[in-house]
């Protein structure tokens, strides 16, 4: 998940296992800058480390 502050135990997981909310908002335009062409309306975002 997005890290809430320097306090937050999540921290733990170390860079890769946080979603940063720059990364997010990055992703967030470039599919509203998607060309018409090859659009997508759905986005799974997940930290590098995390399993699925």
């Amino acid at each position: 998940g997005i890290s809430a502050g320097p306090d937050d135990p999540r921290n733990d997981r170390g860079d890769d296992g946080l979603l940063l909310p720059d990364a997010i908002a990055e992703t967030y335009l470039h599919v509203h800058r998607q060309h018409r062409s090859a659009w997508t309306w759905e986005v799974e975002l997940r930290p590098w480390v995390e399993k699925f």
